[in-house]
């Protein structure tokens, strides 16, 4: 599936050329002119990443990415026209991924945004074997197909991926999910219970292994 771009320009021909130039190169592709409109379309569609131009009409460009970054995993790449450095460093503290001075060659943006994108999904992403769990989007899937687990089996099977191979011991489950307000009871052994199941079922037979009197790890079966 094609990565989703949102392109925040107010230039009325640097927008459509930006947008024509990322849908060539095989991404989906947004364009809004104001900021306003802007965080509209990253609530309805959640891009992947955000080009965000910082000189907009309605809002400056660092509140945008302030409010991006409250509710959004998106990644940004800022395009500015300020060639102050500390206009730069502020940006990126704020949690920009990456900047880009205008004038600028699209070869460059581009190289760029594959350079953002590489990052985000080596730190969102997590596989075991043909076993895939997207951090962000609490999405699961083994060979391709999704697997409908429950937000607390995502999050034992996330936690069980991060260490392939490794057992994690109840406590150290028990204690990831529900911190200090973890519930007494055997809650682990019934989600783990679920999750195997579902596992199997999807084929991914022998990837949750039971250690008696440890805990659970996963790993692809040899």
């Amino acid at each position: 599936m094609s990565h989703r771009v949102l392109v925040i320009e107010d230039d009325p021909e640097l927008g459509p050329l930006l947008s024509q130039e990322l849908q060539g190169a095989g991404y989906r592709v947004r364009w809004a002119q104001t900021g306003v409109a802007g965080l509209t379309m990253i609530r309805e569609d959640e891009p992947d990443v955000i080009v965000l131009d910082l000189g907009l009409p309605d809002l400056e460009g660092e509140e945008i990415l302030r409010r991006v970054r409250a509710t959004s995993e998106a990644a940004v790449l800022i395009l500015t026209a300020a060639h102050e450095v500390q206009r730069k460093v502020a940006v990126l503290r704020e949690g920009a991924d990456d900047y880009l001075t205008k004038p600028f060659y699209f070869a460059e943006l581009l190289a760029r945004l594959e350079a953002i994108l590489r990052r985000a999904e080596g730190g969102r992403k997590v596989r075991v074997g043909e076993l895939e769990l997207d951090r962000v989007k609490k999405h699961a899937c083994f060979q391709g197909q999704p697997l409908d687990l429950s937000p607390r089996e995502f999050e034992i099977a996330a936690l069980l991926a991060t260490r392939p191979g490794r057992v994690f011991s109840r406590q150290e489950i028990t204690e990831a999910l529900w911190g200090t307000h973890a519930p007494k009871s055997n809650a682990i052994d019934v989600h783990v219970a679920k999750l195997r199941a579902k596992l199997i079922d999807a084929g991914a037979i022998g990837y949750l292994r039971t250690v008696r009197g440890v805990g659970y790890a996963l790993s692809k079966p040899r």
